[in-house]
C-alpha cells in the first residue's frame, strides 16, 4: 500500500509534468495568514479544505488529528471577498505541501 508521501510526489511530479504551477495554488499573503493560523497545530493537521456554508458564505476548514471528538477541525472566518483563496477549489482536501504552507 502506498503512504502518503508516494503519492504526495507522485502528485506533485504529474503536475510539474503537465505544466501545472502545483505549489502556488495560494498567494502569499494568503499563505502568511493560513501559516499563522496553522502553527500550533502543525504536526496534527491532516488537510485543509474550502467549503461554502448553506448561506452561500465560503469558508476554509482545518482538520485535525487530535485524537478528540471535541474539535476535530478549525474554521477560519467567513471569507467575505471572492477572490481570497480563488486557486483552492470546493470541497477539494489539500496538504500543507500542496498549498505550499509547509514545505
Amino acid at each position: 500500500m502506498l503512504d502518503k508521501k508516494c503519492v504526495l510526489w507522485y502528485n506533485v511530479y504529474i503536475n510539474k509534468r503537465e505544466g501545472n504551477n502545483y505549489m502556488n495554488i495560494l498567494k502569499d499573503s494568503e499563505k502568511r495568514y493560513l501559516k499563522g493560523m496553522i502553527l500550533p497545530f502543525y504536526d496534527d493537521v491532516t488537510c485543509v479544505v474550502k467549503r461554502k456554508s448553506s448561506d452561500d458564505i465560503s469558508y476554509i476548514r482545518v482538520f485535525i488529528n487530535n485524537n478528540s471528538e471535541i474539535c476535530p477541525y478549525l474554521c477560519i472566518p467567513y471569507l467575505t471577498d471572492d477572490g481570497i483563496y480563488s486557486g483552492m477549489e470546493y470541497g477539494r482536501k489539500y496538504s500543507l505541501r500542496e498549498l505550499g504552507i509547509f514545505k
